[in-house]
C-alpha cells in the first residue's frame, strides 16, 4: 500500500510540474484528490452545534440558580456550595467593578495558590466584566513581575502569606482575598448589584503566559467563546453530569487548570483540589482519588507514567484518569480499570486539539495523540503550507474554534496566520512535528527547534527517547544536547531506572547502539532518583544537573592548590561543575584532539610541559598532579603555630582581609584551654607568590595545611573579616568529605555588596589602613607595602565573586561594635540565612580591630573560650 500511494505522489507531481514547470518546488501537489479530501476534510470532520455567544461564567450562574445548595468546591475540609460560590464571586465582582473600574478586556492578575479562593476570583473577575492573569507563586519572581510588566495588570489578586513575596510597581494594587480578608474588603458590597455587564464572548477570559523562543515568556489571549467551545466539548465527549467528582492539581501557570475546573462547576458537579504534598506524589495521588471517589482525574504526563505502572483496585469510581502537557511514551502494562485519555494542545489553542483513549499492552510503541477535538481541525503541514503524504512528518497546524486571539502586545505574522483552507479563519502553526498514521491519528515526533544536526545529520531527540523508554528497566528518560566551545555538540540521556545495575551506563549504551545509529546514542548516561518536574507539572530541563561521571559514586574533591588549578581548568574547558580528580578525560568527553588543546591550557598555567601521552597514561587530575609536584616546590606553609600547648583538637583561626596573623597572635596566647590554636596566613605576603583569587581556592589550600597536622574531625574554626567567609567554605568542603565541624566562629565579617562596592573608594582606604600599622620599619624591599595592598584588593574581588550554598550546621557569630546599624542589620541577615540549624549571634565590645584585645567577661576571648570548653 505504502509503494502504491508513493507511485501516485509521483504521477501527480509530474503533472503539477507539467502544468507549471515554474512553480517552486516545495509548492508542487503530491496528494490525490482522494487523498486531499480525506486528509483536510474527511479526518476533520468535527463540528458540532452549542451556543457561541454565552461565557462561562453565565453558565456557571445559571447552573447555581438550578442547584444553589449542592456542593461546588472542597479544599481540606472546608466547601462552598453553588450558592455560596456565586454569593461570594458577586461581590467580588461588585468591588472590581465600581472601586477598581474593572470590564472587558481588564486585565486582573491572580497570584495565588491552589485554594477556594482563587476559584471565587476567577469567577468575580469573570462576573466583573474583566480577564484575569494567572501568576504561579512557584515560578522565579523575576518571570511573574515580567508577566505583570508585559500585560499591564494594575490590580493583583493574592493571599495574606504571599503579598510580600512578590514586589511589584507603586502603580499597582495587591487585594488580599484569603477568606477572612475577602470578608473584610468585601462587606460594603454585601446587597450592592452588578452594573449591567457588556463582555461578551470575543472578550477576553484569560491571558496565560507560556514559554518564548526568545527567552521571555508570551501571552496567549483566549476570549471567552474559546472557553466555551472547550467546556460544551468536554461535557459531551466524556458524558459529565451533576453525579461527577472531578480533581484540581495543576498549577496555576499550566493551561490544564482550566479544564479541571469549568466544564464541571457549569453542570452541577464536585471539584475537589489536592493538597502540595499529595499532587506530587503518584502513590500519594492514586490513594487520594480512590478515597475521594474521583469520577475524573488530571495529572501531568511525567506523573501519570507512573500511577498507570501502579496497582489500582478494580472498584474505584475513577472513569477517566486524563494527562497531557508532554509527549506520552508509557502505556499501560495491564488493562485499567478507567480510561485513560492523553489530550494535546498548546495553549495558544485553548487547552486541546486533540485527544486519543490510549490502550494498554503496547510497550514497543509509543500512543499518538489521536484525532482533533469537537469544532477543531488539523493538519500537517511542509514548510510551504502543503499537506503532506501519510506517515511523512510535516508542521501539526491547527484550525478552528480554540485559535485564541494571539499574543498579547506582539504581531500575528509568525504562528498565526490566515488559513489556506478555509477563507476568514486562521491558523495556528504549532511549532510541533507530527504525521498522519494510516487511520488518520496523529502521530507526534517533537518540536521542530528540538532537531539538532550531530556531526551533520539532523536528528530528532524525541526519537531518541523513545527507544530509550522501551529499555525494561527504564523508567523515565529525556535527552538533551549540551554544547560549548571546546568540546561541540553531545547527546546527553537523564534517566530514572526501575531496578539500578552496576554499568548500567554500558548497558544501556550498547542497547541504544544497536538500534540506532552512533550519531544518534548518547554519549552520556546520567541516572536520578526521579526527573525534576516544574511548577506546570512538566519535565524541567533546566533543572537537569550538569553531569559528571557517572560511574564515579562520589567525587573525589581536590587536596592542594595544584589540583584545585587543574580542576578549575578542567571544569572550565569541559563546561562542567562537579568535576572528581579521579574522573577519565575520555569518560567527560575527551578525545585525541581535545586532549592537545587542554594539554595546552594546563602548560599556559603551571609552566610544567606534558607530552601528549601523559594525557593517556595519566587521564585524572590527581595523576596529573604527580608531574606538576615534581617540578614545583615550596617550604613555605600558611600554618603557624600561635599557642603551642594543649592535647585536644586545634583552633584554627582565618586571617582579615589581606593580612597576616599577626593582629591575633597575643588573643592566641592568653586562651586558658586545653587547646593549641594555629593561624592561617595567605599566600602573597612573601616576595615571589601569588595570592589565590577565589574564596574556594584558599579554603582548598587551607584545609590541605589544617589537615597536615589534623587529619580528622571534628573541627573547631574561626575567621576574622574576609576569613569569616574562608572558614564558612572551608567547613563546606569538610562537609564533602563528610567530617564533622564542633564550632564555626566568624568574627566581624561583612558581605560586600557588588552593585555598591566602589574599588577607587576601597583601594584608598586600605592604603591610609596600612599606613597606620608603620610597615616601612619592616619593608626591608620596601615592596611589602604594595604586597599587603594588591593582597587585600585581590581579597575583595575574591568575596565578591564568591556565592555562598547553605550551611548544615550552626554558626557563632561575634559583631564588634563601632558599624552602621542598616550594614548590621543586612549583613545579619545575610549570615543568619545562610544556615540550615542554628544561627548564634553575640555582640562582643572593642571595634573590628580592638575586638581581640579587650580582655573582660565579655570579650571575644572570653565567649569563644567558653563555647569550645563547654563542648562535649
Amino acid at each position: 500500500a505504502t509503494i502504491a500511494r508513493m507511485v501516485q505522489h509521483f504521477q501527480v507531481l509530474l503533472a503539477g510540474i507539467a502544468a507549471d514547470p515554474a512553480q517552486h518546488i516545495g509548492e508542487l501537489p503530491l496528494l490525490t484528490a482522494e487523498e486531499r479530501e480525506e486528509m483536510l476534510v474527511k479526518w476533520n470532520d468535527t463540528e458540532q452545534a452549542f451556543p457561541r455567544d454565552v461565557c462561562v461564567h453565565e453558565l456557571f450562574e445559571a447552573q447555581a440558580a438550578r442547584t444553589p445548595e449542592a456542593v461546588a468546591v472542597t479544599f481540606e475540609g472546608v466547601s462552598l456550595t453553588y450558592r455560596e460560590l456565586n454569593e461570594q464571586a458577586t461581590q467580588l465582582a461588585v468591588y472590581l467593578q465600581q472601586r477598581l473600574n474593572v470590564g472587558p478586556d481588564v486585565l486582573v492578575g491572580v497570584y495565588m495558590e491552589r485554594s477556594l479562593d482563587l476559584i471565587v476570583s476567577f469567577l468575580g473577575i469573570w462576573k466583573a466584566g474583566g480577564a484575569y492573569v494567572p501568576l504561579d507563586p512557584f515560578n522565579p519572581s523575576q518571570r511573574l513581575l515580567h508577566m505583570v510588566e508585559d500585560s499591564k495588570a494594575k490590580i493583583i489578586l493574592t493571599q495574606r502569606h504571599l503579598q510580600g513575596k512578590l514586589t511589584v510597581g507603586e502603580d499597582v494594587v495587591m487585594i488580599n482575598m484569603d477568606a477572612e480578608s475577602r470578608k473584610k474588603v468585601l462587606e460594603k458590597e454585601r446587597g450592592v448589584p452588578l452594573i449591567e455587564r457588556k463582555v461578551q464572548s470575543h472578550h477576553l477570559a484569560y491571558v496565560i503566559y507560556t514559554s518564548g523562543s526568545t527567552g521571555r515568556p508570551k501571552g496567549v489571549m483566549v476570549e471567552h467563546r474559546h472557553l466555551s467551545h472547550l467546556v460544551f466539548g468536554h461535557q459531551h465527549t466524556y458524558h459529565i453530569t451533576e453525579k461527577d467528582k472531578a480533581s484540581h492539581l495543576a498549577g496555576l501557570g499550566f493551561d490544564a487548570s482550566v479544564i479541571e475546573v469549568w466544564p464541571y462547576l457549569t453542570i452541577g458537579a464536585l471539584v475537589v483540589l489536592v493538597d502540595e504534598q499529595t499532587r506530587l506524589s503518584p502513590e500519594k495521588l492514586r490513594d487520594w482519588m480512590v478515597k475521594e471517589e474521583i469520577t475524573i482525574g488530571f495529572a501531568p504526563t511525567p506523573l501519570v507514567e507512573l500511577m498507570i505502572m501502579l496497582e489500582w483496585p478494580a472498584d474505584t469510581s475513577l472513569r477517566y484518569l486524563m494527562t497531557g502537557g508532554e509527549k506520552l511514551i508509557k502505556t499501560p502494562p495491564t488493562v485499567l480499570s478507567f480510561k485513560l485519555i492523553d489530550h494535546y494542545g498548546p495553549a495558544e489553542t485553548t487547552v486541546i486539539a486533540s485527544s486519543n483513549e490510549v490502550s494498554s499492552g503496547r510497550a514497543n510503541k509509543a500512543p499518538t495523540i489521536g484525532r482533533p477535538i469537537s469544532n477543531v481541525r488539523i493538519y500537517i503541514l511542509n514548510k510551504h503550507l502543503q499537506p503532506v503524504p501519510i506517515g511523512v512528518p510535516g508542521e501539526i497546524c491547527i484550525e478552528g474554534l480554540g485559535v485564541s486571539r494571539g499574543y498579547i502586545n506582539q504581531e500575528l505574522e509568525d504562528q498565526f496566520i490566515a488559513s489556506p483552507f478555509h477563507t476568514g479563519e486562521r491558523l495556528y502553526r504549532s511549532g510541533d512535528i507530527g504525521k498522519f498514521a494510516i487511520n488518520g491519528e496523529i502521530e507526534y515526533i517533537g518540536r521542530i527547534d528540538d532537531q539538532v544536526k550531530m556531526n551533520g545529520v539532523r536528528i530528532e531527540k524525541g526519537e531518541i527517547e523513545t527507544v530509550l523508554h522501551r529499555h525494561d528497566q527504564v523508567k523515565e528518560a529525556v535527552v538533551i544536547v549540551r554544547e560549548d566551545d571546546d568540546i561541540g555538540k553531545k547527546l546527553v540521556a537523564y534517566v530514572v531506572v526501575n531496578e539500578p545495575q552496576e554499568h548500567m551506563d554500558h548497558i544501556l549504551q550498547h542497547y541504544m547502539a544497536e538500534r540506532l545509529p552512533q550519531v544518534m546514542v548518547p554519549s552520556l548516561y546520567v541516572f536520578l532518583d526521579a526527573l525534576p518536574i516544574n511548577a506546570n507539572g512538566k519535565v524541567d530541563r533546566k533543572a537537569l544537573p550538569v553531569p559528571k561521571n557517572s560511574s564515579q559514586e562520589d567525587i573525589v574533591w581536590p587536596q592542594d592548590t595544584i589540583e584545585w588549578k587543574l580542576t578549575q581548568v578542567w571544569q572550565e574547558f569541559f563546561q562542567q561543575q562537579n568535576i572528581s580528580i579521579r574522573d577519565n578525560f575520555f569518560s567527560l568527553g575527551g578525545h585525541s584532539l581535545l586532549a592537545l588543546r587542554l594539554l595546552s591550557k594546563m602548560e599556559r598555567v603551571f609552566g610544567v610541559e606534558f607530552p601528549l601521552q601523559s594525557i593517556f597514561n595519566m587521564p585524572t587530575i590527581e595523576q596529573l598532579a604527580n608531574v606538576i609536584r615534581k617540578n614545583v616546590s615550596s617550604s613555605w606553609s600558611p600554618l603557624v603555630k600561635m599557642k603551642e600547648t594543649g592535647s585536644k583538637n586545634p583552633l584554627f583561626i582565618i586571617h582579615g582581609g589581606g593580612a597576616s596573623v599577626v593582629p591575633f597572635m597575643d588573643f592566641a596566647n592568653k586562651f586558658d584551654m586545653d587547646h593549641p590554636i594555629y593561624g592561617l596566613q595567605p599566600l602573597g605576603l612573601e616576595k615571589g607568590q601569588e595570592s589565590h583569587t577565589s574564596i574556594e581556592e584558599m579554603a582548598v589550600y587551607y584545609l590541605n595545611a589544617m589537615q597536615s597536622v589534623q587529619p580528622e574531625g571534628p573541627y573547631l574554626i574561626a575567621g576574622w573579616s574576609i576569613g569569616g567567609i574562608v572558614a564558612y567554605e572551608i567547613t563546606q568542603q569538610l562537609i564533602k568529605q563528610k567530617q564533622k565541624i564542633d564550632v564555626l566562629a566568624v568574627l566581624d565579617s561583612f558581605f560586600l555588596d557588588p552593585a555598591s562596592v566602589d574599588m577607587k573608594e576601597i583601594e584608598k582606604k586600605a592604603h591610609a589602613e596600612l599606613n597606620e600599622f608603620e610597615y616601612s620599619n619592616i619593608d626591608e624591599d620596601g615592596h611589602l607595602m604594595q604586597r599587603l595592598l594588591d593582597l587585600k584588593l585581590s581579597h575583595i574581588k575574591a568575596q565578591l565573586i564568591y556565592k555562598p550554598e547553605p550551611y548544615r550546621g550552626s554558626i557563632h557569630y561575634f559583631q564588634a561594635e563601632h558599624h552602621d546599624d542598616n550594614m548590621l542589620e543586612k549583613n545579619n541577615k545575610i549570615w543568619s540565612n545562610l544556615t540550615t540549624q542554628q544561627f548564634k549571634y553575640s555582640h562582643v565590645p572593642g571595634d573590628h580591630q580592638s575586638m581581640f584585645n579587650v580582655v573582660t567577661e565579655d570579650g571575644l576571648r572570653a565567649q569563644l573560650q567558653k563555647i569550645i570548653q563547654t563542648l562535649k
